[in-house]
C-alpha cells in the first residue's frame, strides 16, 4: 500500500507543475545529491559535473540557449 501524500507534498506538485525545465532538472539534480550518501570515491570529473550543474551562471546560460531554441518545441514534431 502506498502512503498518501501529504498536504504540503500535493502543494509542491502544484508548483513543480508550473516551473521551467531548467528549473525542474536543477530540483531534480538538488534532491538526487540530497538522497545520495556522500561518496569519497567521486571522480573529479563526476565532482566538476556537479559543481557545474549547480552553478548559478551555467543555469543561467542554459536558460537563454532554453528560451533560444523554444521556437523549435513549437514546430509541431514530437521527440
Amino acid at each position: 500500500m502506498v502512503p498518501t501524500p501529504s498536504l504540503v507534498l500535493h502543494k509542491l506538485e502544484r508548483e513543480i507543475f508550473d516551473l521551467s525545465t531548467t528549473d525542474k532538472l536543477w530540483l531534480l539534480a538538488q534532491i538526487a545529491q540530497q538522497l545520495q550518501p556522500p561518496n569519497p570515491k567521486i571522480s573529479s570529473l563526476d565532482q566538476t559535473l556537479m559543481e557545474m550543474a549547480n552553478d548559478p551562471q551555467i543555469q543561467q546560460e542554459i536558460a537563454v540557449i532554453e528560451a533560444e531554441f523554444a521556437i523549435a518545441g513549437m514546430d509541431g514534431l514530437s521527440a
